[in-house]
C-alpha cells in the first residue's frame, strides 16, 4: 500500500535526522512505565540526548512522537536542566508545560508536512508518475 510506503520513508527520514544529530532513539514500553500517560520522552544532558518511544505504537504514531520529541530537541534543549525537569512535571507549572507541549506539536506537524511532501516526491520520481491518494 502506498501510505505504508510513505510512512516507512518518513520514519527513515526521521531516523536519519536523529543519527545526524547523535540522538539515540530507544524503544521501550513508555506507556506502561508512565501509567499510560505519554507516548514518548526526550532526555537531554551534557553527555547524551535520547528519545524514548513506546515500542507498541503503530508506525504512523511513532512518526508523530518522534517528530514531536524532535520539537523538544530543537526548541527546548538549551533550556533543559535540573530546574526544568523539576518544574516541568510540577502541577503548579501545568500551563507552562502545556505551552511547551503545544510548541512541540506544532513543530511536529510542520516537520511531518515537509517529510510527507518529500516522501511523495521520491515515490513519484521512482515510479515516474504522480502520487495518488487512491492507490
Amino acid at each position: 500500500m502506498v501510505e505504508d510506503s510513505i510512512a516507512e520513508r518518513i520514519y527513515q527520514f526521521l531516523g536519519s535526522f536523529a543519527a545526524k544529530h547523535d540522538i539515540s532513539v530507544v524503544y521501550i514500553p513508555v506507556k506502561q512505565l508512565t501509567g499510560d500517560c505519554i507516548d514518548g520522552l526526550f532526555f537531554h544532558s551534557d553527555i547524551d540526548e535520547v528519545i524514548f518511544i513506546d515500542k507498541d505504537l503503530p508506525l504512523a504514531e511513532k512518526c508523530f512522537v518522534l517528530a514531536h520529541e524532535f520539537g523538544h530537541y530543537v526548541l527546548h534543549r538549551r533550556q533543559m536542566n535540573a530546574v526544568w525537569a523539576k518544574a516541568y512535571w510540577s502541577e503548579s507549572h501545568k500551563s507552562w508545560r502545556m505551552k511547551k507541549e503545544a510548541e512541540a506539536d506544532r513543530f511536529a506537524y510542520r516537520l511531518l508536512d515537509l517529510a510527507i511532501d518529500l516522501a511523495k516526491r521520491l515515490a513519484q520520481s521512482e515510479t515516474g508518475r504522480g502520487y495518488s491518494e487512491s492507490c
